[in-house]
């Protein structure tokens, strides 16, 4: 398969002489190959080729931008190797117009390898052409050979032990000092306050809690459109949150979705959640309902009072939320 044409161009442009080789027949050693990786540090991109038997020294290499970097997203990856028919990105500054940074360790070496922009494909350069096709491109130590790392011995399998040993321990003593030393929980809004003093009545009606709930414009949006969700199969067809109550939801149910979710209002998730990750409040509405109806299921003498077993699964991963609140 021919390389890119994006990727013959800018070396015939340069008139860098280079040879193509296939992978599968022609295996190459890691450390010579040229590994590209894509980050976004503050207000620019970055690109930074390290040899393929390294790993990045990120703490290196913030140091050496003087900003915090972050990996590309793969949308982000999509938009740059859609356009280029790449499959893979080569180590050719060129390419992305992004300033580059080139670890030492690459520009030491006889014989570079570069990715050809196909998969299995790659490209070999000589020395003198390499650094021909940096140019003049900044250069530092941001990679460490996976070589240098420390390994005490042993399996495969103590290996994973050991270190998810030392993540558990290093983030649990973490987690428990940022939580001790810099926690400050913002206030409850008003419509939450309102709901736990309404809860904490006796003989609590839903005018109160239709009260709060309409002086409460988001939440109150929220509410009607948890009852119109095709679950409940009453459709498009409510038009007041009186409505949703009386006809749908149930006093408590929505007095636990709304405290529910006016607490969540207080904490702020970070804007790059995981890839794929389900939505917080969908996750929470979806284990609140199944929970609720689970309760229901059992036996009269084991039940759980109303609304407790839904308010449990709505607040069931309240600490994800507020572990992302203190970490973002």
């Amino acid at each position: 398969m021919a390389i890119p044409q994006s990727v013959r161009s800018l070396l015939e442009a340069d008139r860098i002489s280079y040879r193509e080789l296939d992978e599968s027949r022609e295996p190459r050693s890691a450390d010579s190959i040229a590994r590209v990786l894509l980050l976004h540090a503050r207000g620019y991109e970055v690109q930074v080729f390290i040899a393929a038997d390294c790993m990045l020294d990120l703490l290196a290499l913030n140091e050496t931008l003087a900003s915090d970097c972050k990996a590309f997203s793969s949308e982000n990856l999509r938009q740059i190797y859609d356009p280029m028919g790449l499959q893979t990105i080569p180590a050719i500054p060129a390419l992305t117009h992004f300033r580059t940074l080139v670890d030492d360790a690459l520009l030491n070496l006889p014989v570079v390898h570069i990715q050809s922009g196909r998969t299995g494909k790659l490209l070999r350069l000589e020395k003198t052409e390499f650094v021909r096709l940096l140019g003049n491109i900044e250069h530092a130590v941001v990679a460490v050979p996976v070589s240098r790392l420390v390994r005490t011995g042993g399996s495969y399998r103590d290996d994973i032990e050991q270190i998810n040993a030392a993540i558990h321990s290093r983030t649990r003593l973490k987690i428990q000092e940022r939580l001790d030393q810099t926690l400050e929980l913002p206030p409850l809004p008003a419509s939450a306050r309102k709901i736990l003093e309404l809860r904490a009545q006796e003989d609590p009606n839903i005018d109160d809690l239709l009260a709060i709930v309409e002086q409460d414009a988001p939440l109150a949006a929220k509410v009607i459109g948890y009852a119109s969700s095709p679950f409940f199969g009453v459709g498009n067809k409510l038009t007041s949150v009186r409505e949703a109550i009386v006809r749908v939801l149930g006093f408590e149910r929505v007095m636990n979705l709304a405290l529910g979710l006016a607490m969540n209002q207080t904490l702020t998730l970070p804007e790059d959640a995981p890839q794929d990750a389900l939505p917080y409040f969908e996750q929470s509405v979806l284990c609140a309902t199944l929970v609720d109806r689970l309760g229901r299921k059992l036996p009269q003498d084991r039940r759980p009072e109303p609304g407790l077993a839904y308010l449990a699964g709505l607040l069931h991963n309240f600490g994800h939320l507020l572990v992302a609140h203190v970490f973002p």
